[in-house]
């Protein structure tokens, strides 16, 4: 999600025994075992970085258009919460929440509730639309089930901010930063448990007069290679 300034993290099974192991879709395919979907596997170690969802590249793809169609042809084979799940997310990512808003709720019917990536999804699609009260209850509702999921605190923090609840959300990215970055089961935003938790502690003690601390909360973002917070440090 986003504009690719932020690098998203998944875990992702792409080595398996073939036997017993299929995939299904014509996009976004679903990894099966006999006929359900796959459980993740161990995370090897292995990264590989991904750059097909950077705006530039996507617009020389026209690739929503063609992902929305082969999407909705299987939608219309195959109706399942993956799918909805799917549809949500790439009218989503090609900048319309309103449409994918409907799309993540059926997936979240479909399954008989939220996983920890869809809840996260429908929280930032609520927040966009400007539905900040909602988006928060949905996160709070996620950190009770998910507890070590690190993205939700980080929300949790992004969304007491705009509220205006400077407490609640300082709160929010200590928390962050004294869990880590998420585990690796979790699709994660890289640096919400270290830089990215530490440079809006900075901005928030530095707007409540902390300089200090907040100069610390710079270094420490600054030290992972974080441009914005050097750029704060050089203006205190």
């Amino acid at each position: 999600m986003g504009d690719g300034t932020q690098r998203q993290r998944s875990l992702l099974t792409r080595l398996f025994r073939r036997e017993g192991h299929a995939y299904r879709g014509r996009v976004h395919e679903q990894l099966l075992y006999r006929g359900e979907p796959a459980p993740p596997g161990p995370a090897c170690g292995l990264r590989v970085v991904h750059y097909g969802y950077l705006d530039e590249r996507l617009s020389a793809k026209d690739k929503f258009r063609r992902n929305l169609a082969l999407l909705m042809r299987e939608w219309g084979e195959r109706p399942d919460a993956y799918l909805a799940h799917q549809i949500g997310m790439t009218h989503y990512t090609a900048g319309d929440a309103e449409e994918a808003l409907p799309w993540l709720e059926r997936a979240r019917d479909l399954r008989g509730g939220y996983d920890a990536r869809l809840l996260k999804d429908t929280a930032h699609c609520l927040k966009d639309l400007g539905r900040t009260k909602e988006a928060l209850a949905l996160v709070e509702e996620g950190i009770r089930a998910f507890p070590d999921y690190t993205d939700l605190y980080f929300l949790r923090g992004t969304l007491n901010l705009a509220l205006g609840r400077v407490a609640e959300a300082e709160a929010a990215f200590r928390a962050c930063v004294e869990l880590g970055e998420a585990p690796a089961g979790y699709p994660s935003t890289e640096g919400v448990g270290s830089y990215l938790a530490h440079y809006n502690l900075g901005v928030i003690c530095e707007t409540l007069g902390r300089r200090e601390q907040a100069a610390r909360h710079y270094r420490a973002a600054a030290a992972a290679g974080y441009e914005p917070a050097r750029a704060r440090l050089g203006q205190l």
